[in-house]
């Protein structure tokens, strides 16, 4: 029972964020989103960027996780090549963040905001289970590293921007934002002259 008062909380910590970004998700807001007592919070968390800190490693496990599984999967057991093996992860990835609005939309809230300083071992160890599957691809982690931070930017800014009407959602739109993610591939790996 007290697990589903918590989950219940970072649920409506993911929610309330993606409502009315960082600033507007106030305890009481949350607190009102879970449909408890602005006390409730306190039973769980300290502080808000605590709870902050909990829901976004709930959060971005699960779509990291999916991740990894998908590019464990292209690697290991099929014999899909760049550029469609990179398409594919892509699309898996796209696809994911758009049919999760909330998420996507809390990830990119919280990111940009001066609370994540409090997430950011929790987002270093994300982005390392993704350095682990694809550093094969790379001169060295740091290079892996760097690509996948630039990377995840550019694909949850674009998302962002397909959920909150910005942008259209539509299959050019994906091609585009694909397109860039493959050419700062390509640029980082150095395997832009053997593509021509």
């Amino acid at each position: 029972m007290k697990m589903e008062k918590c989950d219940q909380l970072l649920s409506a910590v993911k929610t309330a964020v993606s409502l009315y970004g960082i600033e507007g998700a106030s305890t009481r807001v949350i607190a009102k989103t879970a449909n408890v007592d602005d006390g409730h919070i306190y039973r769980f968390f300290k502080t808000k960027e605590e709870m902050l800190v909990a829901a976004y490693k709930q959060e971005s496990e699960a779509f990291y996780d999916d991740l990894v599984s998908e590019i464990d999967y292209l690697h290991n057991k099929t014999t899909v090549q760049l550029p469609d093996g990179a398409k594919l992860v892509f699309h898996f990835a796209w696809k994911n963040l758009l049919s999760n609005p909330e998420y996507c939309l809390f990830e990119s809230y919280y990111y940009h905001s001066p609370s994540f300083s409090e997430a950011c071992e929790v987002y270093s160890a994300q982005v390392n289970k993704l350095v682990d599957c694809v550093k094969w691809l790379f001169d060295s982690p740091d290079s892996a590293e760097r690509f996948l931070f630039s990377v995840l930017s550019v694909l949850f800014d674009f998302a962002k921007k397909v959920i909150d009407g910005t942008v259209a959602n539509t299959t050019e739109t994906e091609d585009a934002v694909f397109n860039i993610v493959f050419g700062m591939l390509l640029h980082q790996t150095g395997m832009a002259d053997s593509m021509k």
